[in-house]
């Protein structure tokens, strides 16, 4: 448990080197599942396919984690793979349902996506403002705008 904590300090401290080399002493023991999570956060702003086969690994790990499952979405989400990610935003939220970000997350696929109505329901039944919601909108519009400079 403390190299996985170490582990988590080192990539957040941006030590990404230090952060895999102790994420990889993990990967064969009790901690795998965290230790390809964090795998999947390290590479996930530099190598997205690499990322997402280590979340995915770390998803058949540990199934039921609402936080990985909304990572692994957010990252399919990021790769345009919509379909895949809203099943992993959806599962996030149904794991753990008063988490604000797998919802909030789930929201903005949602309305990138053009699906209004979905994101209406969520958004009521969450009690949202209507400032979050147009925050929300924002985030959407921009994840539309990057994914479309993407393609081209």
């Amino acid at each position: 448990e403390l190299s996985y904590l170490e582990a988590e300090c080192q990539r957040k401290l941006g030590r990404n080197a230090v952060a895999e080399k102790l994420y990889r002493s993990l990967l064969q023991g009790a901690w795998a599942g965290s230790a390809y999570h964090g795998l999947g956060l390290l590479y996930a702003e530099r190598d997205l396919p690499k990322a997402l086969g280590y979340l995915r690994r770390a998803a058949t790990l540990r199934p039921t984690d609402a936080r990985l499952r909304n990572d692994l979405g957010y990252a399919l989400m990021l790769a345009r793979r919509y379909p895949e990610a809203r099943a992993e935003l959806s599962t996030a939220v149904e794991l753990d349902p008063v988490d604000i970000t797998n919802r909030n997350n789930l929201i903005v696929l949602l309305l990138g996506q053009g699906d209004e109505a979905g994101a209406r329901t969520m958004a009521r039944a969450a009690d949202l403002s209507d400032e979050t919601l147009a925050g929300l909108r924002r985030q959407a519009q921009s994840f539309r705008v990057n994914a479309g400079a993407q393609r081209g």
